[in-house]
Protein backbone atom coordinates (compact mmCIF):
# COMPACT_ATOMS: atom_id res chain seq x y z
CA UNK A 1 0.00 0.00 0.00
CA UNK A 2 1.30 3.47 -0.41
CA UNK A 3 0.85 6.06 2.39
CA UNK A 4 1.62 9.59 2.22
CA UNK A 5 1.50 10.99 6.24
CA UNK A 6 1.33 14.62 6.40
CA UNK A 7 1.64 17.32 9.20
CA UNK A 8 2.16 21.00 10.02
CA UNK A 9 5.01 19.80 12.36
CA UNK A 10 8.14 18.54 10.70
CA UNK A 11 9.64 15.41 13.13
CA UNK A 12 12.76 14.61 10.25
CA UNK A 13 13.85 18.51 11.69
CA UNK A 14 12.34 18.04 15.83
CA UNK A 15 12.80 14.79 16.93
CA UNK A 16 11.04 15.30 20.48
CA UNK A 17 7.70 15.89 21.44
CA UNK A 18 4.64 13.55 21.38
CA UNK A 19 3.59 14.21 18.08
CA UNK A 20 6.84 14.38 16.34
CA UNK A 21 7.78 11.12 17.75
CA UNK A 22 4.40 9.71 17.12
CA UNK A 23 5.03 10.15 13.24
CA UNK A 24 9.02 9.00 12.84
CA UNK A 25 7.25 5.71 14.96
CA UNK A 26 4.50 5.60 12.73
CA UNK A 27 6.46 5.90 9.72
CA UNK A 28 9.17 3.27 10.49
CA UNK A 29 6.23 0.68 11.40
CA UNK A 30 4.53 1.26 8.28
CA UNK A 31 7.45 0.32 6.17
CA UNK A 32 8.42 -2.51 8.57
CA UNK A 33 5.16 -3.81 7.84
CA UNK A 34 5.96 -3.33 3.62
CA UNK A 35 4.40 -0.45 3.04
CA UNK A 36 5.41 2.45 0.81
CA UNK A 37 5.63 5.20 2.42
CA UNK A 38 6.53 8.77 1.94
CA UNK A 39 6.46 12.59 4.06
CA UNK A 40 5.20 15.44 3.32
CA UNK A 41 6.44 18.49 6.30
CA UNK A 42 7.17 21.60 5.56
CA UNK A 43 10.89 22.11 4.42
CA UNK A 44 13.39 23.47 6.83
CA UNK A 45 13.66 26.45 4.89
CA UNK A 46 9.90 27.11 5.43
CA UNK A 47 10.19 26.54 9.27
CA UNK A 48 13.62 29.17 9.34
CA UNK A 49 11.44 31.34 7.57
CA UNK A 50 8.17 30.71 9.54
CA UNK A 51 10.05 31.46 13.07
CA UNK A 52 12.11 34.77 11.52
CA UNK A 53 8.05 35.94 10.55
CA UNK A 54 7.01 35.23 13.87
CA UNK A 55 10.18 36.97 15.60
CA UNK A 56 10.05 40.19 13.93
CA UNK A 57 5.95 40.69 14.02
CA UNK A 58 6.21 40.01 17.54
CA UNK A 59 6.92 43.91 17.93
CA UNK A 60 4.47 45.05 20.22
CA UNK A 61 4.95 48.55 17.98
CA UNK A 62 4.14 46.51 14.30
CA UNK A 63 1.34 47.90 12.80
CA UNK A 64 -0.91 44.20 12.19
CA UNK A 65 -2.93 42.97 15.30
CA UNK A 66 -1.76 39.70 16.49
CA UNK A 67 -4.55 37.88 14.60
CA UNK A 68 -2.93 39.12 11.22
CA UNK A 69 -0.11 37.78 12.11
CA UNK A 70 -0.98 34.37 13.53
CA UNK A 71 -3.20 34.15 10.08
CA UNK A 72 -0.42 35.03 8.00
CA UNK A 73 1.91 32.16 9.25
CA UNK A 74 -0.85 29.69 9.17
CA UNK A 75 -1.56 30.40 5.67
CA UNK A 76 1.99 30.09 4.55
CA UNK A 77 1.57 25.94 5.92
CA UNK A 78 -1.91 25.95 3.94
CA UNK A 79 -0.19 26.99 0.88
CA UNK A 80 2.66 23.98 0.87
CA UNK A 81 0.08 21.45 1.20
CA UNK A 82 -2.29 22.79 -1.51
CA UNK A 83 0.65 22.30 -3.93
CA UNK A 84 0.65 18.17 -3.61
CA UNK A 85 -0.30 15.90 -5.66
CA UNK A 86 -1.62 13.05 -4.05
CA UNK A 87 -3.65 11.06 -6.43
CA UNK A 88 -1.26 8.23 -6.50
CA UNK A 89 -1.39 7.27 -2.99
CA UNK A 90 -3.79 4.71 -1.53
CA UNK A 91 -4.33 6.71 1.70
CA UNK A 92 -3.49 10.25 2.54
CA UNK A 93 -2.70 10.29 6.44
CA UNK A 94 -2.91 13.59 7.86
CA UNK A 95 -1.50 14.26 11.61
CA UNK A 96 -3.29 17.76 11.91
CA UNK A 97 -6.54 19.46 10.69
CA UNK A 98 -4.06 22.15 9.08
CA UNK A 99 -2.51 19.49 6.85
CA UNK A 100 -5.56 17.93 5.77
CA UNK A 101 -7.52 21.42 5.50
CA UNK A 102 -6.52 21.76 1.38
CA UNK A 103 -6.81 17.97 0.73
CA UNK A 104 -8.74 16.55 -1.83
CA UNK A 105 -8.58 12.79 -1.88
CA UNK A 106 -10.98 9.68 -1.95
CA UNK A 107 -9.43 8.25 1.32
CA UNK A 108 -8.15 10.35 4.22
CA UNK A 109 -7.22 9.27 7.68
CA UNK A 110 -7.07 11.77 10.04
CA UNK A 111 -4.74 11.55 13.62
CA UNK A 112 -6.00 14.21 15.98
CA UNK A 113 -3.05 14.94 18.70
CA UNK A 114 -4.52 17.92 20.05
CA UNK A 115 -7.11 20.72 19.64
CA UNK A 116 -6.14 23.42 17.30
CA UNK A 117 -8.37 26.21 18.10
CA UNK A 118 -8.19 25.68 22.01
CA UNK A 119 -4.22 25.28 21.95
CA UNK A 120 -3.61 28.51 19.79
CA UNK A 121 -5.80 30.59 22.20
CA UNK A 122 -4.03 29.15 25.34
CA UNK A 123 -0.45 29.55 24.09
CA UNK A 124 -0.63 32.76 22.74
CA UNK A 125 0.88 35.77 24.16
CA UNK A 126 -1.16 38.88 26.26
CA UNK A 127 -3.68 39.60 23.73
CA UNK A 128 -6.78 41.62 23.29
CA UNK A 129 -9.81 39.55 23.80
CA UNK A 130 -10.76 40.71 20.20
CA UNK A 131 -7.84 38.89 18.73
CA UNK A 132 -8.28 35.54 21.07
CA UNK A 133 -12.08 35.52 19.51
CA UNK A 134 -10.88 36.51 15.88
CA UNK A 135 -8.02 33.22 16.26
CA UNK A 136 -10.46 30.89 17.88
CA UNK A 137 -13.21 31.50 15.29
CA UNK A 138 -10.52 31.38 12.37
CA UNK A 139 -9.03 28.15 14.32
CA UNK A 140 -12.75 25.99 14.80
CA UNK A 141 -13.45 26.86 11.12
CA UNK A 142 -9.96 25.07 9.83
CA UNK A 143 -11.02 22.04 13.08
CA UNK A 144 -14.43 22.25 11.26
CA UNK A 145 -13.69 21.52 7.42
CA UNK A 146 -11.08 19.49 8.01
CA UNK A 147 -12.92 16.58 10.54
CA UNK A 148 -15.61 17.06 7.73
CA UNK A 149 -13.33 15.69 5.21
CA UNK A 150 -11.72 13.22 6.92
CA UNK A 151 -12.86 9.56 5.98
CA UNK A 152 -11.69 7.88 9.24
CA UNK A 153 -10.41 9.80 12.68
CA UNK A 154 -7.66 8.68 15.03
CA UNK A 155 -7.51 10.20 18.42
CA UNK A 156 -4.29 9.60 20.62
CA UNK A 157 -6.80 9.60 24.14
CA UNK A 158 -10.29 9.23 24.92
CA UNK A 159 -11.28 12.97 25.06
CA UNK A 160 -10.07 13.60 21.84
CA UNK A 161 -12.47 10.95 20.92
CA UNK A 162 -15.47 12.70 22.93
CA UNK A 163 -14.25 16.23 21.48
CA UNK A 164 -14.74 15.31 17.63
CA UNK A 165 -18.30 13.44 18.44
CA UNK A 166 -19.62 16.20 20.53
CA UNK A 167 -18.02 19.65 19.35
CA UNK A 168 -18.72 18.85 15.23
CA UNK A 169 -21.44 15.83 15.07
CA UNK A 170 -18.35 13.29 13.77
CA UNK A 171 -19.74 9.26 13.48
CA UNK A 172 -19.02 7.71 16.67
CA UNK A 173 -18.30 4.37 14.60
CA UNK A 174 -15.22 6.18 12.41
CA UNK A 175 -13.66 7.43 15.65
CA UNK A 176 -10.71 5.12 16.93
CA UNK A 177 -8.49 5.75 19.87
CA UNK A 178 -5.01 4.43 19.59
CA UNK A 179 -2.33 5.62 22.17
CA UNK A 180 0.89 6.91 21.35
CA UNK A 181 3.54 4.28 21.13
CA UNK A 182 6.63 3.79 23.08
CA UNK A 183 10.28 2.98 20.81
CA UNK A 184 10.94 -0.42 21.61
CA UNK A 185 14.26 -0.65 20.40
CA UNK A 186 15.62 2.33 22.11
CA UNK A 187 13.37 1.30 25.41
CA UNK A 188 13.92 -1.93 26.82
CA UNK A 189 13.85 -3.83 30.19
CA UNK A 190 17.29 -3.87 31.91
CA UNK A 191 18.70 -6.38 34.26
CA UNK A 192 18.00 -5.89 37.89
CA UNK A 193 22.25 -5.37 37.69
CA UNK A 194 21.70 -2.27 35.70
CA UNK A 195 19.29 -1.09 37.91
CA UNK A 196 20.97 -1.05 41.21
CA UNK A 197 23.85 0.51 38.94
CA UNK A 198 21.05 3.25 37.72
CA UNK A 199 20.22 4.17 41.17
CA UNK A 200 23.37 4.51 42.57
CA UNK A 201 24.17 6.98 39.76
CA UNK A 202 20.81 9.24 39.81
CA UNK A 203 20.94 8.87 43.63
CA UNK A 204 17.70 6.71 44.12
CA UNK A 205 16.80 4.17 47.04
CA UNK A 206 17.90 0.55 46.06
CA UNK A 207 14.27 -0.84 46.75
CA UNK A 208 12.23 2.19 46.46
CA UNK A 209 9.07 2.13 44.13
CA UNK A 210 9.25 4.56 41.13
CA UNK A 211 6.39 6.25 39.11
CA UNK A 212 7.67 8.18 36.02
CA UNK A 213 5.86 10.38 34.44
CA UNK A 214 7.46 11.15 30.67
CA UNK A 215 4.82 14.06 29.27
CA UNK A 216 4.45 17.81 29.37
CA UNK A 217 3.04 19.95 31.91
CA UNK A 218 0.44 22.20 31.12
Amino acid sequence: MKIALLSFDNSKVINYGGKHVHQELLERGLIKLGHEVKTFYPPIETRKWVRRIKIVLSNPTSLFSYYARFKKIFHMNLRFFSFLKLDDFDIVHCHDVGSLYNIDHPSTVLTLHGYLAREAVNYSPTISEKDKRKIFDFCMQIEKSAVKKAKHIITVDSRLKNYVIQEFGYPEDKVTVIYNAVDTELFKPVTNEEKILLRGKLGLPKDAFIVFVPRRYV
